[in-house]
Protein backbone atom coordinates (compact mmCIF):
# COMPACT_ATOMS: atom_id res chain seq x y z
CA UNK A 1 0.00 0.00 0.00
CA UNK A 2 1.21 3.51 -0.95
CA UNK A 3 2.97 5.38 1.80
CA UNK A 4 0.33 8.37 1.58
CA UNK A 5 -2.32 6.13 2.13
CA UNK A 6 -0.70 5.24 5.66
CA UNK A 7 -0.52 8.74 6.29
CA UNK A 8 -4.24 9.56 5.24
CA UNK A 9 -5.70 6.82 7.46
CA UNK A 10 -3.17 7.53 10.65
CA UNK A 11 -4.64 11.17 10.57
CA UNK A 12 -8.04 9.88 10.51
CA UNK A 13 -6.96 7.46 13.86
CA UNK A 14 -6.00 10.41 15.43
CA UNK A 15 -9.38 12.48 14.99
CA UNK A 16 -11.44 9.03 15.94
CA UNK A 17 -9.35 9.05 19.21
CA UNK A 18 -11.12 10.16 22.57
CA UNK A 19 -10.21 14.11 23.42
CA UNK A 20 -11.46 16.41 25.88
CA UNK A 21 -14.20 18.31 25.53
CA UNK A 22 -13.74 22.22 26.72
CA UNK A 23 -11.92 23.34 29.05
CA UNK A 24 -12.00 20.99 32.80
CA UNK A 25 -11.38 22.32 36.12
CA UNK A 26 -7.65 21.12 37.25
CA UNK A 27 -7.75 22.42 40.37
CA UNK A 28 -4.57 24.26 41.65
CA UNK A 29 -2.94 22.63 39.14
CA UNK A 30 -0.98 24.73 36.91
CA UNK A 31 -3.00 25.52 33.36
CA UNK A 32 -1.13 24.75 30.68
CA UNK A 33 -1.27 25.70 26.54
CA UNK A 34 0.66 24.40 23.95
CA UNK A 35 2.94 25.68 21.19
CA UNK A 36 3.62 23.94 18.12
CA UNK A 37 6.57 25.17 15.96
CA UNK A 38 9.06 23.58 13.15
CA UNK A 39 12.39 23.92 15.03
CA UNK A 40 14.46 23.74 11.62
CA UNK A 41 12.83 26.40 10.13
CA UNK A 42 13.88 29.96 10.75
CA UNK A 43 10.58 31.02 11.90
CA UNK A 44 9.83 28.04 13.76
CA UNK A 45 13.32 28.93 16.35
CA UNK A 46 12.11 32.80 16.58
CA UNK A 47 8.49 31.94 17.78
CA UNK A 48 10.31 29.34 20.32
CA UNK A 49 12.39 32.04 21.96
CA UNK A 50 9.68 34.25 21.41
CA UNK A 51 6.96 32.40 23.18
CA UNK A 52 9.20 31.57 26.33
CA UNK A 53 10.31 35.18 26.82
CA UNK A 54 6.18 36.24 26.64
CA UNK A 55 5.51 33.76 29.37
CA UNK A 56 8.37 34.42 30.92
CA UNK A 57 7.28 37.92 30.96
CA UNK A 58 3.52 37.43 32.12
CA UNK A 59 4.67 35.14 35.21
CA UNK A 60 7.41 37.76 36.07
CA UNK A 61 4.84 41.18 35.88
CA UNK A 62 1.84 39.16 37.30
CA UNK A 63 3.28 36.71 39.87
CA UNK A 64 1.99 33.52 37.53
CA UNK A 65 1.26 32.41 34.28
CA UNK A 66 0.27 29.19 32.15
CA UNK A 67 2.77 26.51 31.51
CA UNK A 68 3.70 26.51 27.92
CA UNK A 69 4.44 22.97 26.36
CA UNK A 70 6.75 23.24 23.65
CA UNK A 71 6.24 20.52 20.23
CA UNK A 72 8.42 20.33 16.90
CA UNK A 73 6.29 19.54 13.92
CA UNK A 74 9.38 19.39 11.47
CA UNK A 75 6.68 21.52 9.29
CA UNK A 76 4.70 18.13 8.80
CA UNK A 77 1.12 18.43 8.89
CA UNK A 78 0.82 15.03 10.45
CA UNK A 79 3.36 15.32 12.85
CA UNK A 80 1.38 18.78 13.96
CA UNK A 81 -2.01 17.03 14.55
CA UNK A 82 -0.15 14.03 16.80
CA UNK A 83 1.41 16.85 18.68
CA UNK A 84 -2.11 18.85 19.53
CA UNK A 85 -3.81 15.30 20.20
CA UNK A 86 -0.82 15.00 22.44
CA UNK A 87 -1.21 18.09 24.22
CA UNK A 88 -5.34 18.07 24.67
CA UNK A 89 -5.49 14.72 25.64
CA UNK A 90 -2.68 14.41 28.00
CA UNK A 91 -1.29 17.89 29.18
CA UNK A 92 -5.37 19.12 28.85
CA UNK A 93 -3.79 22.25 27.55
CA UNK A 94 -6.99 25.49 27.38
CA UNK A 95 -5.03 26.30 23.58
CA UNK A 96 -2.78 25.91 21.17
CA UNK A 97 -0.78 28.63 19.45
CA UNK A 98 2.00 28.19 16.73
CA UNK A 99 1.87 26.45 13.47
CA UNK A 100 3.53 28.89 10.50
CA UNK A 101 2.23 27.22 7.32
CA UNK A 102 -1.37 26.89 6.38
CA UNK A 103 -1.34 22.67 6.05
CA UNK A 104 -0.30 22.48 9.75
CA UNK A 105 -3.19 24.77 10.38
CA UNK A 106 -5.57 23.14 8.88
CA UNK A 107 -5.32 19.69 10.03
CA UNK A 108 -5.11 20.94 13.92
CA UNK A 109 -7.94 23.07 13.36
CA UNK A 110 -10.09 20.42 13.09
CA UNK A 111 -8.77 18.44 15.62
CA UNK A 112 -9.46 21.96 17.88
CA UNK A 113 -12.82 22.06 16.79
CA UNK A 114 -13.52 18.57 18.24
CA UNK A 115 -12.05 19.25 21.37
CA UNK A 116 -13.44 23.04 21.70
CA UNK A 117 -9.97 23.99 22.31
CA UNK A 118 -8.97 27.44 20.60
CA UNK A 119 -6.52 27.28 18.12
CA UNK A 120 -4.40 30.38 17.21
CA UNK A 121 -2.40 30.37 14.08
CA UNK A 122 0.54 32.30 13.35
CA UNK A 123 0.24 31.86 9.58
CA UNK A 124 0.45 34.91 7.05
CA UNK A 125 -1.77 33.41 5.12
CA UNK A 126 -4.81 32.51 6.55
CA UNK A 127 -7.93 32.17 4.10
CA UNK A 128 -10.70 34.40 4.85
CA UNK A 129 -13.40 31.78 4.81
CA UNK A 130 -11.21 29.49 7.65
CA UNK A 131 -12.60 31.11 10.91
CA UNK A 132 -16.01 30.50 9.33
CA UNK A 133 -15.40 26.56 8.98
CA UNK A 134 -13.43 25.66 12.11
CA UNK A 135 -15.19 28.05 15.36
CA UNK A 136 -12.21 27.26 17.16
CA UNK A 137 -9.87 28.72 14.86
CA UNK A 138 -8.22 32.15 15.40
CA UNK A 139 -4.96 33.93 13.53
CA UNK A 140 -2.96 35.50 15.74
CA UNK A 141 -0.56 36.67 12.84
CA UNK A 142 -1.53 39.90 10.59
CA UNK A 143 -3.33 40.00 7.39
CA UNK A 144 -0.50 40.34 4.62
CA UNK A 145 -2.68 40.95 1.88
CA UNK A 146 -2.45 44.37 1.18
CA UNK A 147 0.95 44.59 0.33
CA UNK A 148 -0.10 43.70 -2.82
CA UNK A 149 -1.65 47.29 -3.79
CA UNK A 150 1.84 48.41 -2.84
CA UNK A 151 3.06 45.83 -5.35
CA UNK A 152 0.76 47.55 -7.76
CA UNK A 153 2.20 51.15 -6.83
CA UNK A 154 5.70 49.54 -8.11
CA UNK A 155 3.96 48.59 -11.26
CA UNK A 156 2.50 51.98 -11.93
CA UNK A 157 5.66 53.84 -10.73
CA UNK A 158 7.34 52.67 -13.63
CA UNK A 159 4.36 52.61 -16.41
CA UNK A 160 4.23 48.41 -16.41
CA UNK A 161 1.44 47.02 -18.23
CA UNK A 162 1.71 43.56 -17.62
CA UNK A 163 3.15 41.34 -15.14
CA UNK A 164 3.85 37.28 -14.52
CA UNK A 165 3.33 35.90 -11.45
CA UNK A 166 5.89 33.26 -9.90
CA UNK A 167 3.39 31.30 -7.43
CA UNK A 168 4.11 27.82 -4.68
CA UNK A 169 1.89 25.53 -6.14
CA UNK A 170 1.30 23.90 -2.60
CA UNK A 171 -2.17 25.11 -0.85
CA UNK A 172 -5.13 27.35 -1.91
CA UNK A 173 -4.22 29.91 0.29
CA UNK A 174 -1.76 30.52 -2.08
CA UNK A 175 -4.20 31.61 -4.56
CA UNK A 176 -5.90 33.58 -2.43
CA UNK A 177 -3.38 36.56 -3.15
CA UNK A 178 -4.78 36.74 -6.49
CA UNK A 179 -7.93 38.22 -5.96
CA UNK A 180 -6.29 41.22 -4.63
CA UNK A 181 -3.35 41.48 -6.81
CA UNK A 182 -5.15 41.08 -9.85
CA UNK A 183 -7.53 44.23 -8.23
CA UNK A 184 -5.02 46.37 -7.47
CA UNK A 185 -3.58 45.99 -10.90
CA UNK A 186 -7.03 46.51 -13.13
CA UNK A 187 -7.34 49.57 -11.00
CA UNK A 188 -3.83 51.34 -12.67
CA UNK A 189 -4.42 49.44 -15.71
CA UNK A 190 -2.62 46.92 -15.62
CA UNK A 191 -2.64 42.72 -15.85
CA UNK A 192 -1.42 39.52 -15.13
CA UNK A 193 -0.57 38.01 -18.31
CA UNK A 194 1.37 34.76 -16.75
CA UNK A 195 0.72 32.93 -13.91
CA UNK A 196 2.89 30.29 -13.46
CA UNK A 197 3.34 28.11 -10.56
CA UNK A 198 6.20 26.21 -9.30
CA UNK A 199 6.00 22.62 -7.09
CA UNK A 200 7.57 23.70 -3.72
CA UNK A 201 10.02 20.77 -4.63
CA UNK A 202 10.60 20.80 -8.25
CA UNK A 203 13.30 18.64 -10.18
CA UNK A 204 16.17 20.71 -11.67
CA UNK A 205 14.92 20.12 -14.78
CA UNK A 206 11.28 21.25 -14.38
CA UNK A 207 12.39 24.35 -12.52
CA UNK A 208 14.33 25.22 -15.40
CA UNK A 209 11.96 24.42 -18.15
CA UNK A 210 9.50 26.91 -16.43
CA UNK A 211 11.83 29.82 -16.40
CA UNK A 212 12.68 29.04 -19.95
CA UNK A 213 9.31 28.82 -20.88
CA UNK A 214 8.90 32.83 -19.10
CA UNK A 215 12.08 33.88 -20.48
CA UNK A 216 10.58 33.12 -24.40
CA UNK A 217 7.60 35.73 -23.67
CA UNK A 218 7.42 39.27 -23.67
CA UNK A 219 6.80 40.09 -20.19
CA UNK A 220 9.95 41.01 -18.29
CA UNK A 221 8.12 42.03 -15.12
CA UNK A 222 8.24 39.03 -12.57
CA UNK A 223 6.69 39.16 -9.02
CA UNK A 224 7.67 36.29 -6.92
CA UNK A 225 4.87 34.91 -3.85
CA UNK A 226 6.69 31.45 -2.37
CA UNK A 227 8.46 30.41 0.38
CA UNK A 228 12.00 31.37 1.00
CA UNK A 229 13.56 28.15 -0.04
CA UNK A 230 11.91 27.48 -3.61
CA UNK A 231 12.61 31.43 -3.91
CA UNK A 232 16.17 30.30 -3.64
CA UNK A 233 16.58 27.82 -6.01
CA UNK A 234 14.05 29.93 -8.79
CA UNK A 235 16.70 32.47 -8.21
CA UNK A 236 19.99 30.74 -8.27
CA UNK A 237 17.90 28.99 -11.79
CA UNK A 238 17.14 32.40 -12.77
CA UNK A 239 20.53 33.75 -12.44
CA UNK A 240 22.18 30.76 -14.48
CA UNK A 241 19.75 31.44 -17.54
CA UNK A 242 20.82 35.30 -18.19
CA UNK A 243 17.51 36.40 -16.09
CA UNK A 244 18.92 38.01 -13.16
CA UNK A 245 20.26 40.65 -16.22
CA UNK A 246 19.15 44.41 -17.91
CA UNK A 247 15.89 44.42 -18.94
CA UNK A 248 14.72 41.98 -16.14
CA UNK A 249 12.50 43.71 -12.72
CA UNK A 250 11.87 41.09 -9.88
CA UNK A 251 9.65 41.95 -7.49
CA UNK A 252 9.79 39.92 -3.99
CA UNK A 253 6.15 39.81 -1.53
CA UNK A 254 6.82 39.60 2.44
CA UNK A 255 7.20 35.21 1.80
CA UNK A 256 10.86 35.60 1.10
CA UNK A 257 11.67 39.23 2.02
CA UNK A 258 10.76 38.99 6.07
CA UNK A 259 13.78 35.96 6.17
CA UNK A 260 16.11 37.33 3.66
CA UNK A 261 18.59 37.99 6.63
CA UNK A 262 19.02 34.59 6.86
CA UNK A 263 19.84 33.70 3.33
CA UNK A 264 24.03 33.45 2.36
CA UNK A 265 25.62 35.09 0.23
CA UNK A 266 25.70 33.36 -2.93
CA UNK A 267 21.88 33.31 -2.18
CA UNK A 268 21.79 36.90 -2.27
CA UNK A 269 24.45 37.26 -5.47
CA UNK A 270 21.46 35.66 -7.23
CA UNK A 271 18.86 38.83 -6.22
CA UNK A 272 20.90 41.21 -7.94
CA UNK A 273 18.51 44.35 -7.98
CA UNK A 274 15.22 42.71 -6.44
CA UNK A 275 12.68 44.94 -5.26
CA UNK A 276 11.14 43.52 -2.12
CA UNK A 277 8.48 44.11 0.04
CA UNK A 278 8.91 43.73 3.91
CA UNK A 279 6.76 43.73 7.12
CA UNK A 280 7.80 46.60 9.03
CA UNK A 281 7.11 47.07 12.77
CA UNK A 282 8.29 49.95 14.62
CA UNK A 283 12.14 49.24 16.34
CA UNK A 284 11.55 52.54 18.44
CA UNK A 285 10.00 51.94 22.14
CA UNK A 286 11.05 50.67 25.51
CA UNK A 287 9.29 47.33 25.09
CA UNK A 288 10.40 46.63 21.52
CA UNK A 289 14.55 47.57 22.45
CA UNK A 290 14.11 45.28 25.87
CA UNK A 291 12.47 42.44 23.60
CA UNK A 292 15.76 42.52 21.28
CA UNK A 293 18.32 42.94 23.24
CA UNK A 294 16.62 40.00 25.10
CA UNK A 295 16.31 37.92 21.92
CA UNK A 296 19.86 38.24 20.63
CA UNK A 297 21.15 36.73 23.78
CA UNK A 298 18.87 33.85 23.96
CA UNK A 299 18.94 33.47 20.29
CA UNK A 300 23.18 33.36 19.79
CA UNK A 301 23.07 30.64 23.39
CA UNK A 302 20.16 28.37 21.94
CA UNK A 303 21.70 28.61 18.03
CA UNK A 304 25.31 29.47 18.12
CA UNK A 305 25.73 28.81 14.81
CA UNK A 306 23.19 31.04 13.43
CA UNK A 307 24.29 34.27 12.24
CA UNK A 308 21.74 36.18 11.63
CA UNK A 309 20.54 37.22 15.63
CA UNK A 310 17.82 39.54 14.74
CA UNK A 311 13.91 38.82 15.45
CA UNK A 312 12.27 38.91 12.43
CA UNK A 313 8.26 39.26 12.09
CA UNK A 314 7.22 35.89 13.20
CA UNK A 315 9.05 36.41 16.39
CA UNK A 316 7.10 39.58 17.00
CA UNK A 317 3.52 37.77 16.04
CA UNK A 318 3.95 35.26 18.56
CA UNK A 319 5.14 37.11 21.12
CA UNK A 320 2.72 39.10 21.09
CA UNK A 321 -0.17 36.27 20.13
CA UNK A 322 1.29 34.87 23.64
CA UNK A 323 0.81 37.37 25.88
CA UNK A 324 -2.99 37.58 24.55
CA UNK A 325 -3.81 33.86 25.09
CA UNK A 326 -1.96 34.50 28.86
CA UNK A 327 -4.00 37.69 29.43
CA UNK A 328 -7.45 36.16 28.31
CA UNK A 329 -6.68 32.85 30.63
CA UNK A 330 -6.06 35.17 33.59
CA UNK A 331 -9.10 37.21 33.40
CA UNK A 332 -8.30 40.10 31.79
CA UNK A 333 -7.71 41.30 27.80
CA UNK A 334 -6.14 44.66 28.69
CA UNK A 335 -2.24 44.92 29.28
CA UNK A 336 -2.60 47.91 31.80
CA UNK A 337 -4.90 46.01 34.02
CA UNK A 338 -2.81 44.80 36.51
CA UNK A 339 -4.23 44.59 39.81
CA UNK A 340 -6.82 42.20 38.95
CA UNK A 341 -3.94 39.80 38.10
CA UNK A 342 -1.42 39.88 40.98
CA UNK A 343 -1.63 36.75 42.91
CA UNK A 344 -4.68 35.46 40.65
CA UNK A 345 -5.65 32.44 39.69
CA UNK A 346 -6.65 31.48 35.84
CA UNK A 347 -10.64 31.05 35.47
CA UNK A 348 -10.18 27.37 34.20
CA UNK A 349 -13.71 26.02 34.88
CA UNK A 350 -14.93 28.47 31.75
CA UNK A 351 -15.33 27.12 27.98
CA UNK A 352 -12.96 26.72 25.03
CA UNK A 353 -15.51 29.27 24.08
CA UNK A 354 -15.46 31.64 26.45
CA UNK A 355 -12.11 31.94 26.17
CA UNK A 356 -11.86 32.43 22.41
CA UNK A 357 -14.33 35.09 22.99
CA UNK A 358 -11.79 36.75 25.91
CA UNK A 359 -8.74 36.41 23.09
CA UNK A 360 -10.96 38.45 20.30
CA UNK A 361 -11.25 41.49 22.88
CA UNK A 362 -8.13 42.08 23.38
CA UNK A 363 -6.50 45.28 23.47
CA UNK A 364 -3.08 46.42 23.74
CA UNK A 365 -0.14 47.48 22.22
CA UNK A 366 1.55 44.53 21.34
CA UNK A 367 5.45 44.81 19.83
CA UNK A 368 3.49 44.34 16.43
CA UNK A 369 1.50 47.25 16.60
CA UNK A 370 -1.99 47.72 18.21
CA UNK A 371 -3.37 44.48 18.84
CA UNK A 372 -6.89 44.64 18.48
CA UNK A 373 -9.55 42.37 16.82
CA UNK A 374 -12.70 43.47 14.09
CA UNK A 375 -15.21 40.98 12.99
CA UNK A 376 -12.66 38.47 13.95
CA UNK A 377 -9.68 39.28 12.52
CA UNK A 378 -6.55 41.22 14.01
CA UNK A 379 -5.93 44.28 12.30
CA UNK A 380 -4.44 44.34 9.51
CA UNK A 381 -1.13 45.77 8.08
CA UNK A 382 -1.11 49.01 6.63
CA UNK A 383 2.77 50.15 6.23
CA UNK A 384 5.07 48.24 4.11
CA UNK A 385 9.02 48.74 3.91
CA UNK A 386 10.55 48.74 0.33
CA UNK A 387 13.79 47.01 0.36
CA UNK A 388 16.60 47.32 -3.19
CA UNK A 389 19.04 44.29 -2.77
CA UNK A 390 22.51 45.29 -3.77
CA UNK A 391 25.88 43.52 -3.12
CA UNK A 392 26.20 41.38 -0.25
CA UNK A 393 22.47 42.74 1.62
CA UNK A 394 20.26 44.82 1.05
CA UNK A 395 19.15 48.61 1.29
CA UNK A 396 16.25 50.42 2.56
CA UNK A 397 14.41 52.24 -0.73
CA UNK A 398 11.43 53.75 2.13
CA UNK A 399 8.40 53.12 2.88
CA UNK A 400 4.60 51.89 1.29
CA UNK A 401 1.54 53.13 3.54
CA UNK A 402 -2.14 51.87 2.64
CA UNK A 403 -3.88 55.25 1.35
CA UNK A 404 -1.32 57.59 1.06
CA UNK A 405 1.65 55.86 -1.06
CA UNK A 406 4.86 55.83 -1.13
CA UNK A 407 7.12 57.95 1.63
CA UNK A 408 11.50 58.18 1.95
CA UNK A 409 10.44 57.83 6.05
CA UNK A 410 6.99 57.76 8.08
CA UNK A 411 7.47 60.61 10.35
CA UNK A 412 5.15 63.45 11.14
CA UNK A 413 5.38 65.93 7.75
CA UNK A 414 6.79 63.09 5.26
CA UNK A 415 6.40 63.93 1.96
CA UNK A 416 3.95 61.22 0.41
CA UNK A 417 3.56 60.32 -3.69
CA UNK A 418 1.80 57.52 -5.58
CA UNK A 419 4.98 56.99 -6.87
CA UNK A 420 8.23 55.18 -5.40
CA UNK A 421 10.41 57.62 -7.87
CA UNK A 422 10.61 60.23 -4.84
CA UNK A 423 12.37 57.20 -2.49
CA UNK A 424 15.31 57.69 -5.35
CA UNK A 425 17.31 55.42 -7.33
CA UNK A 426 16.83 51.99 -8.00
CA UNK A 427 19.44 49.22 -8.61
CA UNK A 428 18.37 47.25 -11.57
CA UNK A 429 19.01 43.68 -12.09
CA UNK A 430 22.43 44.19 -14.62
CA UNK A 431 23.08 47.38 -13.25
CA UNK A 432 21.12 49.88 -15.15
CA UNK A 433 20.14 53.15 -13.31
CA UNK A 434 16.96 53.85 -15.53
CA UNK A 435 14.28 51.75 -15.41
CA UNK A 436 14.03 48.66 -17.75
CA UNK A 437 10.86 49.00 -20.26
CA UNK A 438 9.07 45.77 -18.57
CA UNK A 439 8.88 43.93 -21.77
CA UNK A 440 11.12 42.49 -24.70
CA UNK A 441 10.93 43.46 -28.02
CA UNK A 442 10.13 40.66 -30.56
CA UNK A 443 12.65 39.20 -32.95
CA UNK A 444 9.89 38.56 -35.08
CA UNK A 445 6.94 41.10 -34.19
CA UNK A 446 3.49 40.68 -36.41
CA UNK A 447 2.47 43.99 -37.45
CA UNK A 448 -0.62 45.91 -36.61
CA UNK A 449 -2.87 45.89 -39.62
CA UNK A 450 -4.15 49.36 -40.07
CA UNK A 451 -7.26 50.35 -42.67
CA UNK A 452 -6.95 53.73 -44.49
CA UNK A 453 -9.05 55.68 -46.36
CA UNK A 454 -7.55 55.44 -49.90
CA UNK A 455 -9.45 58.24 -51.75
CA UNK A 456 -9.71 60.70 -48.63
CA UNK A 457 -11.90 64.14 -48.84
CA UNK A 458 -9.28 65.59 -46.86
CA UNK A 459 -6.20 65.10 -48.05
CA UNK A 460 -4.42 67.46 -45.51
CA UNK A 461 -5.17 64.76 -42.14
CA UNK A 462 -5.04 61.54 -44.77
CA UNK A 463 -3.27 61.23 -47.96
CA UNK A 464 -2.57 57.84 -49.87
CA UNK A 465 0.27 58.32 -52.14
CA UNK A 466 0.68 54.94 -54.27
CA UNK A 467 4.43 54.98 -55.56
CA UNK A 468 3.72 52.13 -57.98
CA UNK A 469 5.57 48.93 -59.21
CA UNK A 470 3.70 46.85 -56.30
CA UNK A 471 6.07 49.28 -53.98
CA UNK A 472 4.03 50.00 -50.39
CA UNK A 473 2.05 53.20 -50.56
CA UNK A 474 2.91 56.01 -48.58
CA UNK A 475 0.13 57.55 -45.61
CA UNK A 476 1.10 61.03 -45.30
CA UNK A 477 -0.83 64.03 -43.16
CA UNK A 478 -1.72 65.56 -40.33
CA UNK A 479 -3.74 62.32 -38.72
CA UNK A 480 -0.78 60.21 -39.69
CA UNK A 481 1.94 62.24 -37.85
CA UNK A 482 -0.02 62.78 -34.82
CA UNK A 483 -0.53 58.61 -34.38
CA UNK A 484 2.47 58.11 -35.35
CA UNK A 485 3.87 60.77 -32.64
CA UNK A 486 1.93 59.04 -29.68
CA UNK A 487 2.67 55.93 -30.84
CA UNK A 488 6.32 56.98 -29.93
CA UNK A 489 5.57 57.89 -26.66
CA UNK A 490 4.41 54.44 -26.03
CA UNK A 491 6.45 52.40 -23.26
CA UNK A 492 6.89 49.39 -26.03
CA UNK A 493 7.37 48.75 -29.88
CA UNK A 494 4.13 48.71 -31.98
CA UNK A 495 4.68 48.12 -35.60
CA UNK A 496 2.08 48.37 -37.84
CA UNK A 497 1.04 48.20 -41.81
CA UNK A 498 -1.54 51.00 -42.77
CA UNK A 499 -3.71 49.34 -45.57
CA UNK A 500 -5.53 51.74 -48.11
CA UNK A 501 -9.28 50.88 -48.65
CA UNK A 502 -11.22 52.00 -51.52
CA UNK A 503 -14.77 52.96 -51.04
CA UNK A 504 -16.62 54.85 -48.52
CA UNK A 505 -16.19 54.93 -44.85
CA UNK A 506 -18.79 52.26 -44.44
CA UNK A 507 -16.99 50.06 -45.97
CA UNK A 508 -13.72 50.51 -44.39
CA UNK A 509 -14.81 50.02 -41.04
CA UNK A 510 -16.43 46.47 -42.20
CA UNK A 511 -13.12 45.63 -43.02
CA UNK A 512 -12.13 45.44 -39.81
Amino acid sequence: MPACYHQVLFFFILLALPSSNGIRNTGTRKVGVGAILNYNSRAGKEGKIAMEMAMDDFSTHFLGGPLLHLRNSQGDPLQAVSAAKNLINKHEVRAIIGMETWEEVAFTAELGNNSQVPILSLTMEFPIWASKRWAFLLNVARSQNSQMRAVAGIVQSWGWRRVAVIYEEVTLTTAGIFPHLIDALRKINSEVEILLPIPSFPSDNSLIESLEKLKRSQCRVFIVHTSLHLASSIFMEAKNLGMVDKGFVWIATTRITNQIESLNSSMISSMQGLIGIKSYFSHMGKSYQEFHSRFRTLFSKLYPNESNLEPGIFALQAYDGAWALAQAMYGTTNRKVEENLKNHVPIISKSGKWLLDRILQSSFKGLTGDFSFVDGYLVPVNIFRLINVVGKSYRELGFWSEGLGFSKDITKGSNYNKSMIIMGNVFWPGGPRSAPMGWKVPSNPIPLKIGVPANSTFREFVNVVDNGSGNEPQVHGFSMDVFNAVRELLPYDMPCEFIPVKGSYDSLIETV
